[in-house]
């Protein structure tokens, strides 16, 4: 089902761009610094 492969990539995609606006925000302060960078390196 190519249709729910699409489906899923863009809720992983809004899921991941909801993350960055709360990182932005200040949210991520909460967070290890080193995670983020573990988290790109793994992309």
């Amino acid at each position: 089902e190519p249709h729910a492969g699409r489906d899923l990539h863009g809720a992983a995609l809004a899921r991941r761009g909801a993350a960055r606006r709360a990182a932005r925000a200040g949210a991520g302060t909460r967070r290890p610094p080193g995670r983020a960078a573990e988290h790109r390196a793994a992309l």
